[in-house]
């Protein structure tokens, strides 16, 4: 059994599942109390309070909401009858704005972390549930038919992510928006992180223009591989042409102004000094 981990949540989705299509067999009841109880503690280490999958990834976070906690949100509606429950109505809202947050302007997932490259997203059969619990995403999903858009600001604090925006209703059509997302996301424990700290992408005039590897492989005797994983391969700060690795990064502030946002970051993982960064959105 993986803990602290999405595939410890696959783990106890399929037993529930078991659970569901065999309630006459002898140890069912038992086998869905045993995934509820650890499902409560996976969610807890793998899910913040705001809806943020904590595992370094835009894909991750998306296949979190939609393949896993969706469908498991949706076992316990099709079975009412059971003892043993989870109430994730109002994470899986949470999880559901930080996607669009997430989400370029033409509507693709930013290659942050161990996030390879992905169909652009639209309001179907797989996002439809989810959006019904955020205005900003249906908007975003629907490029302004349907819901309300956001403001240029997010700070995620705690999770380690700032996203900036200029417009979310641009003149010269919805792929076209400014959209960067700043990194200093640093778990410990948790999978999937790159030594990507104080990192960005940009995407602007209907293009990304500052970009990042995404996964390529997971492979890790892989030369390439262990390449994107590194400082280097990051829109980052590396000394004397020495990447760095640790899980000191923190986002330290963030301030959405007039006429302006900015966030400030930090990391020790170089020995002896901290750095940081400001990324300022004029």
């Amino acid at each position: 059994y993986t803990l602290r981990h999405n595939h410890g949540i696959d783990q106890d989705l399929t037993l529930l599942s078991i659970a569901a299509w065999f309630p006459e067999l002898r140890d069912s009841e038992r086998w869905l109390r045993l995934a509820v109880t650890r499902l409560r503690t996976q969610i807890d280490a793998v899910v913040s309070p705001r809806g943020v999958t904590l595992e370094h990834s835009a894909a991750y976070h998306y296949h979190m909401l939609t393949s896993r906690l969706q469908r498991l949100h949706e076992l316990f509606a099709a079975n009412p009858q059971w003892p043993y429950r989870l109430d994730l109505e109002s994470l899986l809202a949470a999880m559901a704005e930080f996607l669009a947050w997430n989400l370029t302007p033409d509507n693709h997932l930013p290659p942050i972390g161990d996030t390879n490259p992905h169909p652009r997203l639209t309001l179907g059969s797989t996002l439809r549930p989810v959006a019904q619990r955020s205005a900003l995403l249906r908007y975003a999903l629907t490029e302004g038919r349907e819901g309300s858009p956001g403001g240029r600001f997010m700070l995620y604090r705690d999770e380690g992510y700032a996203f900036f925006r200029d417009t979310w209703t641009p003149d010269g059509g919805y792929g076209a928006a400014f959209h960067a997302v700043f990194t200093a996301a640093a778990h410990a424990g948790l999978g999937h992180k790159q030594w990507d700290d104080l990192s960005f992408v940009l995407y602007a005039f209907g293009a990304p223009l500052l970009v990042d590897a995404g996964a390529y492989s997971y492979d890790a005797a892989d030369p390439a591989r262990r390449y994107v994983v590194s400082a280097k391969a990051h829109n980052t700060v590396i000394v004397d042409d020495v990447g760095f690795e640790g899980w000191t990064a923190r986002i330290e502030a963030g301030v959405d102004g007039e006429g302006f946002a900015a966030v400030r970051g930090s990391h020790a993982n170089d020995p002896g000094w901290r750095h940081r960064r400001t990324l300022v959105h004029l």
